[in-house]
């Protein structure tokens, strides 16, 4: 039996999958009173049952206008959103045979493999740890800097993930073995500066101790997980809501990139022995990636101008509209999911239920794991290197770092992923504008814009 989850195809409420789709029975949202506690023997009344059976019927008209928006059945209907995103690009993949090539080329072992999994995080999401728990007051903080041009401002980055993947560089050679603390100790001994100065992609397993969070800085970037995921026995350490501020006993390894390393490098002071580091060429992502970026960019863009304008023409309830609304939600889904194919984990977990019905994980020996590669790497219709999706998200945290290093540490009030709240004044904005400059012009300079209703 296989099982959808109309939730992960969807990635949005019944209500808005209903008005996005247009479909005829939309959900009766604010009919009942959701407040209300209902049991097994509570009553029930007419709009209790309309509510009910009209979420059944918005279900069963949204999967089936989804099905019929990408020509599916029940059958090759995708597990989860990133599925309809997978096909596009499978396309774009397949048009260059070399692409093929170089997907092999590139494969992970199982101790590569390892790496990238005990590396892989998401986006920052912290507030100012001097902060915790504290109203901003403005008024306050201009009696603080003695001046009045002071305001609270947020920013935050335009297509984030998918301009890292444009923009930015990844692994594009296989990782090979570059140093092993038992094999190259007693020839060559390597340091932290070693490893930054190095103009590869890399992943290196680092031994820390005695670790603490430099004076001044607001935004600690090590995550309590990994350092507890990696610990050597007990740990005596602190924390801000999952980031390390100290680690005062004990030993953890952890798996790092160059972007990791920066800012370790930057916010913290630590004891450290670098234990063992692969490395692979540094270049761009894949054209059929970057190709598939701009193609669903160009799509929402495009969709988003021709709502706009039908709404102005024929209305907001217009089958123009409604038709354009349907276009901009695909094409926008698309390059949002874009990221989620990049770092979907390539060796799946199973569940296995016994007599009792208990589920419980299986825990995968190394044979398996490393069958479960091999069969990745030969599937024809698998395409996708995991390693692209590490260094997206470490590309984002570090522009998400660098940001909060420009405005100044002590002016940062929160984050999240791809946006930042910040005390602002003009000299900071000034600096903004200034690397928003640069930025546009490295744009420019490099093709990495698309043209749309003549922009």
């Amino acid at each position: 039996l296989e099982f959808r989850d109309s939730l992960k195809i969807s990635q949005r409420s019944l209500a808005k999958w209903g008005r996005d789709l247009n479909i005829k029975h939309q959900k009766l949202t604010g009919l009942i009173d959701y407040k209300k506690v209902r049991y097994q023997d509570t009553p029930l009344y007419r709009p209790d049952w309309r509510y009910m059976f009209r979420d059944v019927l918005s279900l069963d008209e949204c999967v089936g206008a989804q099905m019929a928006l990408y020509g599916d059945t029940t059958k090759s209907i995708p597990l989860t959103n990133t599925g309809y995103v997978r096909r596009e690009t499978r396309k774009l993949f397949r048009k260059n045979k070399r692409n093929r090539l170089n997907f092999q080329k590139t494969a992970l072992d199982i101790n590569t493999y390892g790496f990238c999994r005990a590396e892989f995080a998401g986006g920052i999401t912290h507030g100012n740890r001097f902060y915790m728990e504290r109203t901003i007051d403005i008024e306050a903080l201009k009696k603080k800097y003695k001046r009045n041009d002071i305001i609270i401002k947020h920013r935050d980055f335009a297509s984030h993930y998918p301009s890292q993947q444009v923009c930015k560089n990844a692994p594009e050679s296989k990782f090979i073995l570059y140093y092993d603390h038992v094999q190259d100790e007693k020839s060559k001994c390597l340091y932290v500066d070693d490893l930054l100065s190095l103009d590869y992609c890399y992943l290196a397993m680092i031994q820390i101790s005695n670790l603490h969070i430099r004076p001044g800085m607001t935004l600690p970037y090590l995550q309590e997980s990994k350092v507890l995921e990696g610990s050597l026995g007990v740990l005596d350490y602190s924390s801000d809501n999952g980031r390390i501020l100290h680690i005062d006993g004990g030993k953890s390894n952890i798996v790092v990139n160059e972007h990791d390393l920066k800012w370790l490098a930057k916010i913290y002071t630590f004891d450290y022995k670098i234990l063992r580091v692969y490395a692979a060429e540094k270049g761009e992502y894949p054209e059929f990636i970057k190709e598939a970026v701009f193609k669903f960019f160009r799509g929402k863009t495009e969709w988003k101008m021709k709502h706009k304008e039908m709404v102005k023409k024929y209305g907001e309830d217009s089958p123009e509209a409604i038709a354009a609304n349907i276009q901009l939600m695909i094409n926008k889904g698309m390059l949002n999911s874009i990221y989620g194919m990049t770092c979907t984990n390539i060796v799946r977990n199973n569940f296995t239920e016994d007599e009792a019905d208990n589920w419980a994980k299986e825990f995968l020996t190394t044979e398996q794991i490393e069958e479960r590669l091999d069969k990745y790497y030969k599937g024809r219709n698998n395409f996708m290197s995991y390693q692209l999706g590490l260094w997206t998200t470490s590309a984002a945290r570090d522009e998400l770092m660098e940001f909060a290093e420009l405005i100044g540490w002590e002016y940062f009030l929160y984050c999240d992923t791809d946006s930042i709240f910040y005390i602002s004044t003009p000299e900071i904005e000034e600096r903004i504008e200034e690397r928003n400059r640069i930025a546009r012009e490295e744009c420019d300079a490099n093709g990495w814009y698309i043209e749309a209703g003549g922009k």
